[in-house]
Parts: structure tokens; C-alpha cells; sequence
């Protein structure tokens, strides 16, 4: 029978309500033997709850503390029989059965034993009759009486499927919550029972009315809103905890509170809501009272550190760098005024060795400027003041001393790449190595005290402010950290970190953006060579995966053209011309460390992005463009792709006839490094570019002695044609005679343990020639494994260090 459907039982005998003798007697078998249903409950804590100051006590009217309240249990006459009851109901809010607030109409609210009629069957099927979907009609779950059914099938009647849990309908819900939603708009906070409130006394004898009759005394037009907080917020003294519903205000605990968050918690409104990080111990609290015990100790401090005396930067170098560094790298604040007072925060020793960093990278004319320096002496004095103070906790400084050191450390680590490859082996100042991870680690923790290294960064309108000085300077050295890491295959030094987004565009400018996005590729040709680097070479499982991710990547860098924005420079700028060909240069450089991975079967992919980075390059020598920091890398990888390419018959002319542009290349820079112009040549490289001639030279030779063999034994001669040798190339005839008579099988075969010229003998005992896979008769493809050189680094093969590396 549906339980929601009127009982055709006979009505149960309604019982008065107890009054406090019977309750003290213990008379009351009926009332204190049966536990009243949850709707039931909930419809006595709520009218307790909604009572207001004069019902919500049960001294007030007649009810005793220890007395259970029944709804519906009698009518008005049955209250009439005894003064006792009508002394305690008199001030009661008594309403008829089917208007009681929490309980369903449809339910039969009667509490005789006679409303509860004994099931004759189960709820529910067996195993058997729910498998074939018929009716069961087993008296018990026990088994011990089998269903029809199974007896005709003989089959064990069991019930082993776990019944689910039945909930209430949706249509009781509904009147539930409609019910409630009616008794909140006749109540509000911090006012009991408002006097227009409908009520019947006790000896009122109206018509029953349907909940639908109650209306809002206070708003009217509230009864149909959209429920969107919860259903007991409007019941004073409520003993329902009010949650918080504001997701806006509860997306962070430690965000600033909001003055408008969460209108309906009062202790929000009165302003008395607790404040999150209200802790004993934080320093930035009114009370600096400090525990017994702890003392605010002086940190030992270095010789002069106390001397504040403000050091006077020269004009000249200030100039030279922002017209030649700042443009690509904004290291130093936008203002020269900006830039003293931050220095002028610092002791004398910091400030003399930030002004060796800046004229040493600037090529100042220190002899010029020694009249500045009391404390520091020299620059290796200033690198050795500068290792002290770097191994200092940053908590220790100031942001504005922090800063300086930041920004020493970057002005070095661009000088350290004019040192050469001296500077790798601890012969030249500091090792690029260690500038490097020591700006890292500084430049970290800066930015995190910052708040930086969040995607979504507070904007400061002040572009010179300490948090956006420490977001250009973590891009410059994320930019500069990442290019190193890729020329020595050091993965430790590349930065996880994002950078060159739109919201970096109004902190480090439109240039260092598009800088920065093209050096986000550097990290995964960093990660892939580190770890595996010839994964690509597989067109199955991980190496397929990779190189369609490869692949992507050279679509991504197509659309890298409009970061750099050049278009919207003026067309007479100065540095338009710059900026245009250093994004084409970067564009092709990119390419060419992706494809070295991808198409090493396919090695004319490879060869045209070096030959179009040495175009670009050379381009860029015949109109006297500005040299960038970026300049040595593109050309030492280049010109390893193309001497590399050398030994593939197909595509030797071509990468000769490149080459050659190559030293055209070459032949400029050692001009321009060999005028002794003050403030000139900044980011020239002399020592590398004596490397990469250093290997030209052995290559070319190499060749020669390789085409003579061949022309000599009766080999028909390949279609590589190295150039005529020049004056310093020339052999004896004696060497070319043995070379003749057959002595070149023995010198090609001590040739892969032999460095080219100029290197150190001493550091080698590896092969730099190109991995040559070939049949054994000297017939067959050759393939040059291009992606060898990632993985050991152009730098540190240029360098020699790959030599020590393999002893």
C-alpha cells in the first residue's frame, strides 16, 4: 500500500497531552515508549527554533523542560478536560494536523499501533525471480520459506543482493522546503512573532486552512525568489550552523578581506570577523615585544660595509648601456635617477662592485675611471667581494641591496662570454658556470619574496618599482640562464618558469617579450637533449610522440613573428632594423635546434636553416648592425651544422660555399675587436670567434688530405671540393708524397683522437668528427648523427672541455 494514500483502517484513539503529575508519576506508557519519526523532529526543533523569546521557553507556556512536545495528538476538546491542560496550552501556537509545519499532509500523523499494518510479503525480490523479472512471493528474507517460484524450480531462495537505501520522494522534499520557506518569511532576525502573524487560540475553532494560506507579513514578493543561501539563515537563535555560500569570498583564506563579502554573516557586517594570519609571531603586527629568551643578535659584518659614502657613476658608460643593453636586456631600472638612488642604498663595497661590472661590460676605460674606486681595487677583487655576499641568505639585505647584487651578476655573466673559452676553465675571472647558478638562486628567491613568479602578478604603475625591477631582471636572466644551458647541455641552469606572456609585455617591453618567447623552445631541446637525445630517430612508441611534439613546436615558432611587434616602431627608428634582424635570426636559430633532432635522415632540412642563419648573420655584418648577445651562439651553431654536413657527398659544395660566408663573418668581428674604441665592441666575442676558425681550418685540411687519398688510390674522386688550401695551409712535398705512397691510412686513422690545431693537446683524447655510419666496403649512405653535438654542446666542443670530458 502506498503510504502516502489515505488508510482504510479505522482511525487510532488520540490521546490528550500529558500534564506534569502524569509525567512526574511515570503514567505515560504511550509517550515514553514510542520514538517520534524524523519529520516529526524536525518539526518540533523548528517550532521551537521559530518560537520567538516568548514560545521558544517551555517554563513560559506551561511546557516542561523535560516534557516532549507532540504535534497533532488531540483537538480543542480534548484539551477542555482538566485546568491543567488548559493552564498549559493557553499560550501554545496550536494549528490543526494538516497545517503543522515539517509534516506531510498525506501522512497518517495517528499514533495507534493499529496505523502500523503487518507486511504479508517481502519488499523485495529473491536472486532467482529477479534474475527471470517475475513476482516473488516469499513471507521473509531468512530462506526458510522458499517463494513459489523457486519451489517449482527448485532453486535455493536467498536474498544475497544488497538492497539500496530508499530516500523520500521528490514531491515530499518540495512541500518540505516550501513549508519551511513559508515559516522564514513570517519570521525575522532578532524579531520573535510579529503580531500580524495568523494564529488560532486554543479555543478558537477555525476551518483547517492549507499551508498555501499563510502569507509573508513583511514581503510579499519574496515568496517565489530563487533560493540561493541556505534555508535557515532568516530563523533567529537558530541552532543550524549558517555556512559561508560566498565562493567568491572563499576562493583564497589568505586574500584581503572583502568589505562585501558574505552580507548576511553579522559578525562580517560589524566588522568584528576574525582576520586570516593573525598569528602571535608576526613580525609585521603592532606588538614587537619579543619573547624572553630571544635576542635580536648582530650579524657579523664584513670591513666597510658600514661606509655609506655615495660613489659618482660615469655618464659615458650609463650611456652606452642603455643605448646598447638596455634595449634587449633591461637590467638597470628605466631612469638614471632611479638607478643611483637604489645603488646609494648600498655600502660603498657593493656600489664599487656593481661599477666594475658595468664598465667592464660596457668597455670603459678603467684607467680613466680609477679615481671612483676607494675600496675595491681591481675586478678580480670585485668578483671575490662579489662571492662573499652572494652566499649570504637574502633575508639578510635589503630589496634595494639585493637588486644591485641581481643585477651585478647579470652584468657579468653577459661580460663572461667576451672572456672566451678561457673563462670555462677558471683562467679568466669567474667561470660563466657559476655566475650563472649563483644569479639563479638569488634571483628566486628575490622574485619570490616578490610575489613574481606568479602567473597572475599584482600591476604596479610604476614600471621602476621594486617588484617590476625584479620581473625584468628574472626574465634576463631566465633568458640568458636558458641560452647557456643549451650551448653546454646543462639542464640544471634552464628555469622552469614561464616568461614572455602578455604581462610581461608592460614590465620588460615588446622586444625582451618577443626575446623571451622565442627562448621558452630552448627548454625542451635542453630537456630532450639531456636525457635522450636521439629518441626522434625511432618512428615508434616515445620517439613518434616526441616528434610529432617536435613538429608542433615548428609551428608554434611560425607564429612567434608578431611578438616582436616591429611593425610598430617608426619607420626612421634606429634600432627598427636591429630588432627585424635579430627576430629572423632567432627565428632560424630556433629551427635549426629543433630539426637537428627531427630530420636527421633528412639532413637538407638541417643544412637550409644553418645556411639561412649565416645569411642573415652575414646580412646583418654588411650593414654594420649592432652585435647582440645572442650573435655567438648562432654562429658557432651554424657553422658546427655545416662542417658537420661536410662529409655527405650530396650537400658538400653547398655547406662550403656557406662556410666561406662564415669567415666573411669572422673577418669583420676581428676588425671590429681589434679598434680600441671606448664603449665599442660591446658583446663582441674574440676568443670564440678564434675557436670556431680554429676548427674551419682542421675541417678544410682534413678534407684536402681526405680528396688527395682518393685521387691517389685510384678511388674515384667524391663530390666534395674543399677550397685551394692558402699559405698557412700549405703541406711539404714531402708530407704529400708519404701521403702518396699510402701513409694517409695511417694518419686518418690517428685523426679521431687528433684536435684540431690551436687546442690544448693536453685536454684531448676524443673523436670530434661527426658519428658516420657506413657499410664496410666504403659503399653506402653516409648519415651524420646531428643530434650528438646537443647533447654535448657546441660551446663545450669549441671550448676543448669535451675532450676532458671523455679522459
Amino acid at each position: 500500500m502506498n503510504p502516502r494514500e489515505q488508510s482504510d483502517m479505522p482511525p487510532a484513539p488520540s490521546y490528550p497531552s500529558p500534564n506534569g503529575a502524569q509525567m512526574a508519576q511515570g503514567t505515560m506508557p504511550y509517550y515514553s515508549n514510542r520514538q517520534l519519526t524524523t519529520d516529526e523532529l524536525l518539526s518540533a526543533e523548528l517550532s521551537r527554533e521559530a518560537s520567538g523569546p516568548g514560545l521558544g521557553d517551555g517554563s513560559g507556556n506551561g511546557v516542561h523542560h523535560n516534557q516532549s512536545m507532540v504535534l497533532g495528538s488531540g483537538n480543542a476538546g480534548d484539551m477542555g478536560r482538566s485546568s491543567d491542560d488548559q493552564h498549559q496550552h493557553q499560550h501554545m501556537l496550536q494549528f490543526p494536523p494538516s497545517q503543522q509545519v515539517g509534516v506531510d499532509p498525506n501522512h497518517d500523523l495517528s499514533y495507534g499501533e493499529q496505523s502500523a499494518r503487518k507486511r504479508s510479503k517481502i519488499s523485495r525480490a529473491c536472486d532467482e525471480c529477479r534474475r527471470k523479472k517475475v513476482r516473488c512471493d516469499a513471507s521473509s528474507e531468512t530462506g526458510l520459506e522458499t517463494c513459489s517460484n523457486c519451489r517449482r524450480l527448485g532453486t535455493v531462495c536467498q536474498f544475497s543482493r544488497v538492497p539500496m537505501k530508499r530516500g523520500p520522494s521528490k514531491g515530499y522534499i518540495k512541500e518540505l522546503a516550501e513549508r519551511l520557506h513559508t515559516l522564514e518569511n513570517q519570521m525575522q532576525p532578532g524579531i520573535g512573532v510579529q503580531p500580524d502573524v495568523p494564529y488560532q487560540s486554543l479555543n478558537e475553532v477555525n476551518l483547517p486552512r492549507s499551508y498555501q494560506d499563510f502569507t509573508s507579513p513583511v514581503d510579499t514578493g519574496s515568496a517565489n525568489r530563487k533560493r540561493t543561501y541556505s534555508v535557515f539563515e532568516g530563523l533567529p537563535s537558530s541552532s543550524f550552523a549558517q555556512p559561508n555560500f560566498n565562493a567568491r569570498a572563499s576562493q583564497n583564506a589568505f586574500d584581503a578581506p572583502d568589505s562585501a563579502a558574505d552580507p548576511y554573516n553579522p559578525a562580517v557586517a560589524s566588522g568584528g570577523a576574525p582576520k586570516p594570519g593573525n598569528l602571535f609571531w608576526n613580525p609585521t603586527g603592532n606588538d614587537q615585544e619579543l619573547p624572553s629568551g630571544l635576542e635580536m643578535t648582530d650579524l657579523p659584518k664584513h670591513e666597510g660595509e658600514d661606509d655609506m659614502t655615495p660613489v659618482s657613476l660615469d655618464e659615458g658608460a650609463l650611456d652606452a648601456y642603455y643605448q646598447k643593453i638596455h634595449s634587449l636586456m633591461p637590467i638597470l631600472p628605466h631612469t638614471r635617477e632611479r638607478t643611483l638612488e637604489l645603488l646609494h642604498q648600498c655600502n660603498r663595497e657593493v656600489q664599487e662592485t656593481f661599477c666594475y661590472a658595468l664598465y667592464t661590460v660596457t668597455r670603459t676605460n678603467l684607467l680613466r675611471v680609477a679615481g671612483n674606486f676607494v675600496k675595491v681595487t681591481s675586478f678580480d677583487s670585485a668578483q671575490d667581494l662579489l662571492l662573499y655576499y652572494i652566499k649570504q641568505p637574502l633575508i639578510v639585505h635589503s630589496t634595494a641591496v639585493n637588486l644591485i647584487w641581481l643585477q651585478t651578476l647579470l652584468l657579468m655573466i653577459i661580460d663572461a662570454d667576451t672572456r672566451g673559452p678561457d673563462n670555462f676553465v677558471l683562467k679568466d675571472g669567474i667561470p660563466k658556470h657559476t655566475l650563472v647558478q649563483a644569479a639563479s638562486k638569488l634571483g628566486y628567491d628575490l622574485a619570490k619574496s616578490q610575489g613574481q613568479l606568479k602567473n597572475k602578478r599584482s600591476a604596479d604603475p610604476d614600471v621602476d618599482s621594486d617588484a617590476n625591477l625584479t620581473r625584468r631582471n628574472w626574465v634576463s636572466l631566465i633568458i640568458l640562464s636558458r641560452w647557456y644551458a643549451i650551448s653546454v647541455a646543462d639542464g640544471t641552469v634552464s628555469g622552469g618558469q614561464e616568461i614572455g606572456g602578455r604581462e610581461d609585455e608592460r614590465v620588460v617591453g615588446q622586444i625582451t617579450t618577443g626575446i623571451a618567447s622565442y627562448t621558452t623552445f630552448l627548454s625542451e631541446i635542453v630537456t630532450l637533449a639531456t636525457v635522450e637525445h636521439n629518441v626522434c630517430q625511432t618512428n615508434t612508441g616515445l620517439g613518434r610522440m616526441v616528434g610529432a611534439n617536435l613538429v608542433a613546436s615548428l609551428e608554434r615558432l611560425g607564429e612567434m613573428e608578431d611578438v616582436f611587434k616591429v611593425h610598430e616602431l617608426p619607420e626612421n627608428s634606429t634600432t627598427r632594423s636591429l630588432f627585424d634582424s635579430l627576430q629572423t635570426q632567432l627565428y632560424w636559430t630556433v629551427r635549426l635546434l629543433i630539426k637537428r633532432h627531427v630530420f636527421v635522415y633528412s639532413p637538407y632540412e638541417i643544412i637550409y636553416c644553418a645556411q639561412e642563419v649565416i645569411n642573415e648573420m652575414h646580412r646583418a655584418t654588411l650593414q654594420n648592425r649592432s652585435a647582440t648577445p645572442f650573435d655567438l651562439h648562432s654562429l658557432a651553431l651554424a657553422s658546427m651544422t655545416l662542417l658537420e654536413a661536410t662529409v655527405l657527398p650530396e650537400h658538400a659544395n653547398e655547406c662550403w660555399a656557406s662556410i666561406e660566408k662564415v669567415e666573411e663573418i669572422l673577418d669583420h668581428r676581428a676588425k671590429a675587436a681589434s679598434e680600441p674604441a671606448e664603449f665599442g665592441n660591446i658583446f663582441g666575442t674574440p676568443g670564440w670567434d678564434a675557436k670556431i676558425r680554429v676548427f674551419l681550418e682542421w675541417r678544410r685540411v682534413k678534407s684536402q688530405e681526405s680528396q688527395l687519398h682518393e685521387s691517389v688510390g685510384g678511388g674515384k674522386p667524391g663530390s666534395s671540393q674543399p677550397p685551394v688550401m692558402g699559405p698557412n695551409e700549405q703541406r711539404s712535398l714531402q708530407h704529400l708524397a708519404d701521403l702518396a705512397v699510402g701513409a694517409e691510412g695511417s694518419v686518418s686513422q690517428n685523426a679521431s683522437s687528433t684536435p684540431p690545431p690551436g687546442l690544448d693537446q693536453g685536454e684531448t683524447s676524443a673523436n670530434l668528427a661527426p658519428q658516420l655510419a657506413q657499410s664496410q666496403g666504403g659503399v653506402g649512405r653516409v648519415v651524420v648523427d646531428f643530434a650528438m653535438l646537443t647533447k654535448e654542446g657546441y660551446l663545450n666542443v669549441f671550448s676543448g672541455l669535451i675532450y676532458r670530458r671523455a679522459r
